[in-house]
């Protein structure tokens, strides 16, 4: 799971860039994980974990969430 716990206020990682430093950090620079590997831990795994079942996966007859 990859996640950002922080406010989006001053520049501090947790809440600000997180999920951008992990894409150009993990994935593109030092090949840690898959491109499809850590937009699931973003998105997927992190609302499966919280909990939130309607959200973080793009299905067929998948509902908007508005």
């Amino acid at each position: 799971m990859i996640c950002s716990e922080g406010m989006p206020s001053g520049r501090h990682p947790r809440g600000y860039n997180a999920f951008p430093r992990v894409l150009v950090r993990y994935v593109r620079d030092a090949s840690v994980v898959s491109l499809e590997e850590a937009i699931a831990k973003m998105t997927g795994r992190s609302a499966a974990r919280l909990g939130l079942t309607d959200r973080g996966i793009i299905a067929v007859g998948g509902r908007p969430i508005s």
